[in-house]
């Protein structure tokens, strides 16, 4: 009769060696799964972290309009005129030339001093960038804005702490 008892306790389960078992494989799978689920979430993050680092260094105006409104938003923002520049392009057989205005937007209260102290490599950069690009290259508008950037990437790189965070022409003439 003992024999009949333990086979039917074994049958419904309630005296089995290994059902203490079970909880702790589905507590390590729920564990697990939550463990992944958050290193996923964290690599999707990092990931739009390093995204938009990646965009600030592609298009530096982009990211400098970004900070623009909220400075413009405190009334710090101020433009800083550049004299003409008349410079020779780098055609083929030359022959072309292009006269421009620029000014230079900066966030800093000290960046109108800190340009005009470095004037010298601040126009250096400027007739560098342009003497490097041909009529062909300046006559589209993306032409401009990529000149622009280009710009702005060099002066921000020479005179990092005066918050040049905009290049705007004036004037723009080839010929």
């Amino acid at each position: 009769m003992a024999e009949a008892d333990s086979a039917a306790k074994k049958a419904d389960g309630s005296e089995s060696k290994g059902g203490g078992m079970m909880p702790v494989l589905m507590g390590s799978l729920v564990s697990g799964g939550l463990l992944l689920g958050g290193v996923f979430y964290l690599m999707e993050k990092q990931s739009k972290e390093m995204k938009a680092a990646l965009e600030e260094v592609k298009n530096p105006a982009k990211a400098a309009a970004a900070s623009v409104s909220a400075t413009a938003a405190a009334g710090e923002v101020s433009f800083y005129d550049l004299d003409e520049f008349l410079v020779n392009l780098s055609n083929p057989g030359g022959g072309r030339y292009l006269r421009a205005t620029l000014s230079l937007r900066y966030h800093n209260s000290a960046g109108k001093e800190l340009i005009k102290a470095s004037q010298p490599k601040v126009r250096d950069v400027i007739i560098e960038s342009l003497t490097s690009h041909t009529a062909q290259d300046l006559m589209t508008r993306e032409g401009k804005a990529k000149l622009k950037d280009e710009l702005l990437a060099q002066l921000s790189h020479v005179i990092p702490d005066a918050g040049i965070d905009g290049v705007f022409l004036q004037s723009f003439t080839l010929q």
